[in-house]
């Protein structure tokens, strides 16, 4: 299945029931219930915590990916990964027009928290590919770097095709694509972040 067939076909429902089963059995993000309702997550709210990746029962992490087939959990993290990636550009680098991107997207925001454990502060997007996530579902990184090389062209040219298509304030996607090449934190992830800045840096228009 490629990036798009995934992205625009099973995704949604796997989100969900990722989403449902976060209400349904609880999420570690402290900040969780503080937030306003997802419509693209049907209910709830916008934010769950990275630690509600790991699936370890036996340390109080609930496996949160269990509706999802695990022939498509890499598929699951790419694909969220570029709903992380992108409203985190939105909020740091084009502020003035976060609200009409939240407003049209109103996508999910990962924080780093284990109920009142660890710094409240927001997940790099990256952390969705961490040894304690990838290990608890018997991911090997090798897959994960084979898998987000194909994902990378995929996650610049829906990016650039959502800004030529939708109008969010004065922000077009000439501004976005350098606003996230100068920023080097969408490149933290080694490898995975080598593919991102390859195909932003090769894409023309």
């Amino acid at each position: 299945m490629t990036p798009s067939e995934y992205y625009c076909g099973p995704f949604r429902e796997h989100f969900y029931q990722f989403w449902n089963s976060l209400d349904s059995n609880g999420s570690v993000s402290r900040v969780r219930s503080k937030c306003n309702p997802s419509s693209f997550a049907k209910q709830s709210d916008l934010h769950f915590s990275t630690f509600d990746l790991v699936a370890n029962p036996a340390n109080g992490f609930r496996d949160h990916l269990a509706g999802i087939p695990t022939s498509n959990h890499v598929n699951f993290l790419c694909a969220l990964f570029s709903l992380i990636l992108i409203d985190q550009v939105m909020y740091s680098h084009r502020k003035s027009d976060y609200l009409a991107f939240q407003a049209l997207t109103l996508y999910p925001k990962a924080d780093r928290t284990v109920g009142f454990a660890r710094t409240l502060m927001m997940a790099n997007p990256y952390e969705l590919f961490s040894n304690e996530i990838l290990q608890s579902h018997s991911i090997e990184h090798t897959e994960i770097n084979r898998q987000f090389a194909v994902w990378a062209p995929f996650i610049v040219q829906d990016l650039k095709s959502f800004f030529a298509t939708h109008t969010v304030g004065n922000s077009t996607w000439n501004g976005v694509k350098a606003a996230m090449l100068s920023d080097a934190s969408c490149f933290a992830g080694g490898q995975l972040g080598a593919y991102l800045r390859r195909e932003l840096e090769s894409e023309v228009g």
